[in-house]
């Protein structure tokens, strides 16, 4: 038996995954791919006979199971070469191979953690915020959590964008009366302050209302930043 840690590319938990299956990836040659498996004098069988002995380490593939969201994952690896055998005969069992897994190396892990969304144009101020909000979402921390946070981001981008003066309502309204944003923008910009505030003054919250409160963040960030820079970027290279 091993386990392999690292964090899920689904529910992002880091966790050690069980290995269900495992071969050693480095050890096939494309040429005898059809011919038979042999077993080595332990009886463990290699899959295909070996191309290679004079690598210190094996590359090894496994197929591992994400102990909180059940779904499977695979694992790119590499490990001294002489553990590599040891390691698969030992699904299965209750055995551990000793320091096998200490020695072992992911060098992939499929499918990847997601990076959240970012953008060079966005406020430096709220890059990071934003980045945990999305993170938490990923995670399904609690969702009053989540909207405290895109809270805070709005606040911050309503100051950012020119409106510096006066209360969270009185600076989106001032900045739709601008033209900054967009009617429908400042509609949702007012429903997550009021949703933000009940998040952080009652610690209340959907999960739906959440995730909804992120999207419109990315969306509000585009359209009030990442746009008209890059317009202004076109407009310079002579290209609008």
């Amino acid at each position: 038996m091993f386990r392999i840690t690292h964090r899920c590319g689904r529910c992002r938990e880091l966790a050690d995954f069980p290995v269900f299956s495992c071969f050693s990836y480095s050890e096939l040659d494309a040429a005898l791919i059809d011919k038979p498996p042999r077993r080595d004098s332990s009886g463990v069988d290699t899959m295909f006979p070996v191309k290679t002995e004079h690598d210190q380490k094996a590359g090894g593939a496994a197929f591992v199971q994400c102990p909180r969201c059940k779904l499977p994952s695979l694992a790119l690896f590499e490990v001294p070469r002489n553990l590599m055998r040891a390691l698969i005969a030992s699904i299965g069992k209750t055995e551990s191979v000793a320091g096998a897994e200490s020695a072992l190396q992911v060098i992939e892990f499929l499918p990847r953690v997601p990076e959240p969304d970012s953008d060079p144009h966005w406020p430096e101020e709220v890059k990071r915020h934003f980045s945990d909000a999305q993170k938490m979402l990923a995670t399904k921390m609690t969702p009053s959590i989540i909207t405290g946070v895109c809270r805070t981001i709005l606040d911050v981008v309503t100051k950012k964008l020119g409106a510096e003066k006066g209360s969270l309502f009185e600076r989106i309204d001032k900045l739709l009366a601008d033209g900054t944003i967009t009617g429908p923008l400042a509609a949702w910009a007012h429903e997550l302050r009021l949703d933000g505030n009940a998040a952080i003054h009652e610690a209340v919250g959907e999960e739906d209302d959440a995730a909804e409160f992120v999207e419109f963040l990315k969306t509000l960030m585009n359209v009030a930043f990442t746009l008209p820079a890059r317009i202004t970027e076109k407009r310079a290279s002579g290209l609008v």
